[in-house]
């Protein structure tokens, strides 16, 4: 009997035989919805089978098998273990007919070239999937764009069927080895030490795909799709991997741009970092509209970038926070960084057309060299460049380079002076080197002390009390600050007893970064519950609350605190705020900010609008204070609009608690309050 009657006489049984082996297995339901559906591409797939094994239309076969398992969404392990069944069952009812090795061996190799066919045709679907990673928000980034590239020739290869596309040369001669050299790149990966790990898996990425490539380029399509499943999971692993350190990396950039100068900054190469900030932001923002400006940045970003896009070997140039863009340059020489400074200049330096508006921005660049084997830290570089910003403004430059040797003599004596103002505030804070002054805040009309204002003083080594003006950024950028509002917190819990002898009511100034702070918040709750002859209010700015209103009112309800609206008519400031915050018994006392003060008996404009905010606080229930309270004639023209409470240097200067007890049992400010001449 002949191969053709065999089969002819045994494929109806195989194919039934097959139909319920594949209709017992529930894995192909689960991918195919329905027995219906299943049933139709057994039906289709029996077709195809029969065409191919009893009419011989091997090519047209192939052709039509393309055409339906691109339709298909039944996986490929599932079809190949369909046919291995298949051959299975052909083959063993050749043998049972007594047919010779050689046609067995034959019939078994057309078979599988139909499988084969088959696989390449998921090869092909497949390869699809890998164009996922071309929607990446990091495509235009050094280490995701090398591998994208050589994927997408990959792709390419595929797509076409010619292996010619397909990217021959070893991982060592890949752009993404060189790439892991660049700026950008060790900033992505520094942290973690993970440019190894990302190398370790470029490689197997590499293996993997030449291991397809050889598979395919034979034909042998079964084998050749196993590697590409491999191939397309490492691809997606590599990829994420690198998606989730530029996110890491980027969701700081500012703070591991200078993490990244601290790294590099002891090694062998001439260094150099810019920042490159727009003056007068607030002022722009104004004249042209705030979402005009952003594109404003925007374009001159764009070209900047376009500027640097073939430096990026020895360049590394981002949007900042604290700035609006840093620049960091590795290997080049003083005439390079000046030249491309200077082109920078021309571009940041010059008018834009955005939503026809002509803007003219004006920019402040200032550079600083960083020396071979240096020890100095992103976070020293970061304030450097926030004094050369300050230096340029002041000198009217448009750009500072700290490159020759008298400006570098220069800043090292302000390295200096700066790193004794550190240690000292530092030294200070954490020995607890601190003293409370405290300034009355009067009844205007009686003279009595309502309310003292607790104000912070560091005591340096002659024992002198400094202001807090003079440290008090130092201390925020130092992020010292939760410490220091702490102490002020230990040190009115100790002095509460000589307080109480003036006043119950205490104002304390608190940052927001203190509010949030959970560890500041426990001993908060801790002191008040010892403060037990005190009532504190904190002052914030009208922002501050807006900001941290979750956490205000958190506070209020758990520890009973009220807040104080500090600088009240200083610059924007929102009526439907004030009465929301009083409305909700948050706030209990309106400051008035002291640029409306000074010199109030001049201005009678400014009169109208502080009798305005005395109308206001008496129809919310809040008490008004008058800061910056300088003069006989201000205190005066306060006390006849109508304002009860009244804060400055006029009434009395920051003082010791003993001191101003001395002055309130000599009845110093009833005084005052007759308007009499004092030199308090």
């Amino acid at each position: 009997m002949n191969y053709l009657t065999i089969i002819q006489k045994y494929l109806p049984d195989i194919l039934e035989e097959l139909k319920e082996d594949i209709l017992k297995e529930k894995d192909s339901l689960k991918f195919l919805g329905t027995e219906d559906d299943l049933n139709k591409i057994i039906q289709k797939q029996e077709e195809l089978v029969r065409k191919y094994l009893l009419e011989f239309q091997g090519e047209d076969v192939l052709e039509q098998c393309e055409e339906f398992y691109n339709e298909v969404d039944l996986p490929y392990v599932i079809i190949k273990s369909n046919f291995d069944k298949l051959k299975k069952k052909v083959i063993q009812k050749l043998i049972d007919e007594g047919s010779d090795e050689e046609l067995i061996f034959n019939v078994k190799k057309y078979i599988e070239k139909l499988a084969n066919a088959i696989a390449k045709v998921y090869i092909k679907k497949d390869i699809q999937i890998l164009k996922e990673v071309e929607n990446s928000p990091f495509v235009n980034y050094v280490l995701y764009r090398s591998n994208l590239n050589w994927i997408k020739q990959i792709v390419k290869a595929i797509e076409k069927d010619n292996m010619d596309y397909f990217p021959l040369y070893s991982p060592k001669d890949s752009e993404f080895i060189k790439y892991l050299e660049y700026p950008e790149s060790i900033m992505v990966c520094m942290d973690a030490n993970l440019c190894s790990y990302l190398e370790e898996l470029h490689k197997l990425i590499f293996k993997t795909a030449y291991s397809f490539y050889v598979f395919y380029s034979k034909g042998n399509y079964a084998e050749s799709y196993l590697a590409e499943k491999d191939f397309i999971e490492q691809a997606f692993k590599l990829m994420k991997t690198i998606s989730e350190l530029y996110f890491i990396t980027f969701s700081d950039l500012e703070t591991n741009f200078f993490n990244l100068i601290s790294y590099l900054a002891s090694s062998d190469k001439r260094q150099f970092v810019s920042i490159i900030d727009i003056q007068n932001l607030k002022t722009l923002n104004k004249i042209y509209g705030e979402e005009t400006v952003t594109q404003a940045i925007a374009e001159i970003e764009k070209q900047i970038n376009e500027l640097l896009k073939d430096k990026q070997d020895r360049t590394l140039f981002i949007r900042g926070v604290t700035a609006n863009f840093y620049m960091f340059n590795t290997d080049y020489t003083h005439k390079e960084i000046k030249e491309l400074i200077s082109q920078i200049t021309k571009i940041v330096n010059k008018k834009l057309v955005i939503n026809d508006k002509e803007i003219e921005i004006k920019t402040i660049i200032g550079t600083l060299e960083i020396e071979p084997f240096s020890e100095i830290t992103g976070e020293e570089v970061r304030r450097i460049l926030a004094y050369l910003k300050e230096e340029a403004k002041k000198r009217e430059k448009k750009m500072l380079l700290v490159l020759d040797e008298e400006e570098k003599t220069e800043i090292l004596k302000w390295i200096n002076q700066r790193y004794q103002n550190v240690n000292f505030i530092k030294n200070s804070i954490f020995s607890k080197n601190i003293e409370l002054v405290f300034q009355p805040v009067i009844d205007i009309k009686t003279g009595k002390v309502e309310f003292v204002e607790t104000l912070v003083r560091i005591i340096n080594g002659e024992g002198r009390l400094i202001p807090a003006g003079i440290f008090i950024d130092l201390v925020y950028e130092l992020g010292l600050i939760s410490e220091l509002d702490t102490i002020v917190l230990e040190l009115l819990k100790e002095k509460q007893d000589t307080i109480s002898r003036i006043t119950q009511n205490v104002l304390v100034n608190v940052s927001y970064k203190s509010l949030i702070s959970q560890k500041f918040q426990r001993k908060l709750k801790e002191t008040i519950k010892k403060l037990d002859k005190l009532n504190l209010v904190f002052e914030l700015t009208e922002q501050q609350l807006i900001e941290n209103i979750s956490i205000v009112e958190k506070l209020r309800k758990e520890t009973g605190l009220k807040f104080a609206v500090d600088d009240f008519g200083a610059g924007y400031s929102s009526l439907k705020t004030v009465a929301d915050l009083a409305e909700k018994d948050i706030l209990g006392i309106l400051k008035i900010d002291g640029t409306l003060i000074k010199d109030l008996d001049k201005h009678e404009n400014i009169q109208k609008i502080v009798y305005i905010i005395s109308i206001l606080c008496e129809s919310l229930n809040l008490k008004a204070v008058a800061e910056f309270v300088e003069n006989k004639g201000s205190l005066k023209a306060l006390k006849d609009m109508g304002i009860h409470y009244g804060q400055g240097y006029y009434i009395s200067k920051p003082k010791i608690i003993e001191e101003l007890i001395i002055d309130v049992f000599s009845d110093k400010y009833k005084q005052i309050n007759g308007f009499s001449p004092q030199n308090i």
